[in-house]
């Protein structure tokens, strides 16, 4: 696991406390003229890590198949080497909690965005599979050798729980109710309808990522 990852995951500790006391009261977000939201709040921000960007998402969401296949992907391979590119599974449903184990399984056995871009596509390639530990673990061995048994082992770990319960926390306190949404630098929120255009995703967050990380 990235150390950013890990700074993620103890954020999301140190906040659990404060998260139900704050979230009723925090003041409606305005959308800024080039079509980000700023989110500089003590509460919201995470100044930690380096530049680096967090996308959220679910892997049957349609606009987030194609937002990565049209933008994101190409953007992450390109700009690997100065940002951070951090994936959060939102889990807004009980049958969504399937697919954030499997991403974060892939992430902590290291055959990631391999395995991240198998799943989307067989995901869309057949919108009623039944969404099991099996079959992510089926994928895992096909795009990546990675044994059956060794994938499950990691489906089914306290530290995919936790990353799971993590990603949930920090999608509540950022106030994630569509998908996909990035959020640069901990501070900048972007997403299809404060964009306008999800053409414009990426090359605001490239805007974005200019501005001062506080």
């Amino acid at each position: 696991m990235s150390l950013l990852r890990k700074a993620l995951l103890c954020l999301a500790v140190l906040l659990l406390g404060a998260c139900a006391a704050t979230k009723s009261n925090v003041r409606a977000l305005d959308v800024e003229g080039d079509g980000h939201v700023d989110l500089s709040t003590a509460r919201s921000s995470v100044p930690m890590g380096g530049p680096h960007i967090e996308v959220f998402f679910f892997y049957t969401c349609p606009h987030c198949y194609t937002f990565y296949n049209e933008q994101l992907q190409a953007w992450a391979e390109k700009n690997n080497s100065r940002v951070s590119v951090i994936y959060t599974p939102v889990v807004w449903r009980d049958d969504f909690r399937s697919m954030a184990q499997a991403y974060y399984a892939g992430e902590m056995a290291h055959i990631n965005p391999a395995f991240h871009t198998a799943v989307f596509d067989a995901l869309h390639q057949n919108p009623r599979q039944e969404r099991t530990a099996g079959f992510f673990a089926d994928i895992a061995q096909a795009c990546c050798k990675v044994s059956r048994a060794q994938f499950l082992a990691r489906y089914e770990s306290d530290a995919v729980q936790r990353a799971v319960e993590s990603g949930k926390l920090r999608a509540n306190l950022h106030r994630i109710d569509g998908t996909p949404m990035v959020i640069v630098n901990g501070r900048y929120l972007v997403s299809p309808s404060t964009a306008k255009n999800k053409a414009r995703m990426m090359n605001l967050v490239d805007d974005l990522l200019t501005k001062p990380l506080r």
